[in-house]
């Protein structure tokens, strides 16, 4: 995503190459490069040049986009425009529940916004449209289109305010943005968002295929030290642990409800690959019970799922 920031003066452009709904702050992202600026949601799949393209006639100097750990081509792509001078900026966004310290943020207040706020006949969003040709080009919507097209199909919803729209379309179609966020929040409704990882593999009656999805059972393999990774597990709990990463909190955790958790550290790029998450717990009976590429953020509430408290 990109965009243009309105403390700039002139205003400038905000781009967004990140896949999907990767993580939680891409929504806010959005929704706040739209209030400092113009917003132009980028398909990460597309060629490098097309996107350098398109950052271009949008005029960006900012762009937000997916980690490493998220998605390696799309943050190169990132730091490929910075370093040619095509953006003055490069945010990057990690997974969901990840905390990072940002000394940029430290003193500024979460309760209002201080620059100028848009006008309903401001430009919001370029959106990309390659029409039967294929080629780069940007579609304007001001801040009214947006929001009457929003009210529009909330206003005519069969959907009440209990229900909950699932998000089947990423971020940088304009659907997602007025469709499945826009008019959902009007509504006061509730909005799922799929995982970034993909989808469980297709298990038959025949044929089984090991993987780190919670319940699965995970690949069994030999490190390249010539230790089988099974080998390691212990008797309770163990949590596989393939970055650094503080895990004091789901240790404590842990502790605090007597479930025996062992943490076993693993520095092996093939069972990395295979295991998907730097961090992948491992029920007693060596099936999965949960994963991510970062601590939990309430560490409590993973520890009485997978001791069965939670239903």
């Amino acid at each position: 995503m990109s965009w243009n920031a309105r403390d700039a003066k002139p205003r400038s452009d905000w781009a967004s190459s990140s896949p999907w709904f990767s993580r939680d702050e891409l929504i806010t992202a959005l929704l706040a490069a739209q209030l400092t600026g113009i917003v132009t949601p980028v398909n990460p799949a597309l060629a490098r040049d097309h996107v350098t393209e398109l950052i271009r006639r949008a005029g960006a100097r900012v762009i937000v986009t997916a980690s490493k750990e998220l998605d390696p081509e799309a943050y190169e792509t990132g730091a490929e425009l910075a370093r040619q001078g095509l953006v003055d900026h490069v945010l990057v966004l990690r997974p969901t529940g990840a905390v990072d310290r940002n000394d940029a943020l430290a003193g500024c207040p979460d309760d209002r916004f201080l620059g100028e706020p848009p006008t309903s006949t401001d430009l919001a969003s370029f959106f990309h449209t390659g029409g039967t040709t294929g080629a780069p080009r940007l579609a304007a919507h001001t801040h009214a289109n947006e929001i009457t097209d929003a009210w529009m199909i909330a206003a005519n919803s069969v959907l009440d305010q209990d229900s909950v729209v699932f998000a089947a379309l990423p971020l940088f179609h304009v659907n997602a943005l007025v469709v499945t966020l826009r008019a959902p929040l009007l509504r006061g409704q509730q909005v799922v968002c799929p995982d970034p990882g993909g989808r469980a593999p297709r298990q038959t009656m025949d044929a089984y295929t090991p993987s780190t999805w919670p319940g699965a059972r995970p690949p069994s393999l030999h490190l390249s030290d010539g230790r089988a990774l099974f080998d390691l597990f212990h008797r309770g709990f163990t949590l596989l642990r393939f970055a650094d990463h503080d895990v004091t909190a789901l240790t404590e955790a842990a502790a605090e409800r007597d479930v025996p958790l062992g943490v076993v550290d693993v520095r092996d790029t093939h069972a990395q690959a295979l295991y998907e998450r730097d961090l992948v717990l491992i029920r007693p009976d060596q099936h999965v019970a949960w994963r991510g590429d970062t601590p939990p953020a309430d560490p409590h509430y993973v520890i009485d799922r997978v001791r069965g408290a939670h239903h």
